[in-house]
């Protein structure tokens, strides 16, 4: 037999879904943990989570399926935290630079995502992989300083600006997201690009991703 694990808008589980004879079910899991990601990790390759019908999960960082996973909502919303935007104060260098001071990295935190602006560029000129860099995943932060999982891949000048962005839910090969809200909470995201700035997504190495029934807002 397996269960169903319905999470609350901390991650947590609340319940657990009746036991189900397997037969034509995927498998799914049944557990407490403490985020969204660890119930991801916890459920495996073609488990199933299902969120709480009505809740809200504030996500600071992207999340991304297992192979073959089922994520459904049930109208549940995955809404972005707000926005961190701070300005570099040093240089950085494509190719080379891992490591950035920040003016203030208030707010940052380990497994956390960013990218990084050159400095004086209005956001409607920013081109990606020019002045605009792909997003990096922060493994480390102490005081101003946070450590990034590779080098940049842009020059940066001092002052260029950082900012906190992620794809909000990207699909692994054969996995499906099905009845979720993504709630892009536009009146506190002040810093974004398409590029960047994703609700939901896929890895380009996979195939068969599917996005049932889901809504986009702000």
């Amino acid at each position: 037999t397996f269960a169903t694990l319905y999470l609350n808008s901390a991650g947590s589980a609340v319940s657990q879904g009746i036991s189900l004879p397997s037969t034509g079910l995927l498998p799914t899991f049944a557990g407490d943990y403490p985020t969204l990601g660890e119930a991801i990790t916890a459920a495996g390759v073609n488990g199933t989570l299902v969120l709480q019908p009505g809740v809200t999960y504030t996500l600071d960082r992207g999340l991304t399926s297992l192979a073959g996973q089922r994520i459904i909502g049930h109208g549940a919303t995955l809404q972005r935290r707000n926005q961190i935007v701070t300005t570099t104060t040093t240089a950085m260098t494509s190719g080379a630079t891992s490591i950035v001071t920040l003016t203030d990295a208030t707010g940052f935190a380990e497994g956390m995502q960013v990218a990084f602006a050159q400095a004086g560029v209005a956001r409607s000129a920013l081109v990606y992989g020019t002045n605009l860099s792909a997003i990096r995943t922060i493994t480390a932060v102490s005081g101003n300083q946070i450590t990034l999982n590779s080098a940049v891949d842009i020059n940066v000048s001092i002052g260029g600006t950082c900012f906190l962005t992620f794809v909000s839910l990207t699909l692994a090969d054969s996995a499906t997201m099905e009845g979720i809200t993504f709630d892009g909470n536009r009146a506190n995201w002040s810093y974004s690009r398409w590029e960047v700035t994703i609700e939901a997504g896929a890895i380009s190495a996979g195939n068969n991703q599917n996005f049932l029934n889901c809504w986009f807002i702000d």
